[in-house]
């Protein structure tokens, strides 16, 4: 169990002063409000909630071979961008929605492929 106190932390309720997280095996296992740090305590000034990072790149899983070969020109980034912002604009929310899904179904089929030594 790890103990990590903070002088303020903002949970669900609003602000609460002097919390204590207990982790257990990597998830919030308790939280006490209004405790004073122990000795086992690691202690910190100020918690705020972790902030998702919603940004994805899923949609390139479905144009993915489009840009692998040569163009009639000079290849650059720049016709690379042009021809994904063309293969973006024919698509629609649902369309977006089935390429992340399974764009994610593949990243987790590859956990399970994978053994760590």
């Amino acid at each position: 169990m790890v103990s990590l106190w903070f002088g303020a932390a903002l949970l669900e309720a609003g602000w609460a002063e002097k919390v204590r997280f207990g982790i257990e095996a990597g998830r919030i296992d308790r939280i006490d409000v209004g405790v004073e740090a122990g000795s086992h305590d690691e202690r910190h000034t100020v918690a705020l909630p972790g902030l998702p990072n919603v940004h994805s790149h899923a949609f390139q899983r479905a144009m993915a071979g489009l840009t692998e070969n040569a163009g009639p020109g000079a290849d650059s980034f720049w016709t690379w961008r042009n021809l994904m912002y063309r293969f973006v604009e024919r698509l629609g929310p649902e369309d977006i929605e089935a390429i992340s899904a399974f764009a994610f179904a593949e990243m987790l089929e590859a956990v399970f492929r994978y053994r760590a030594p």
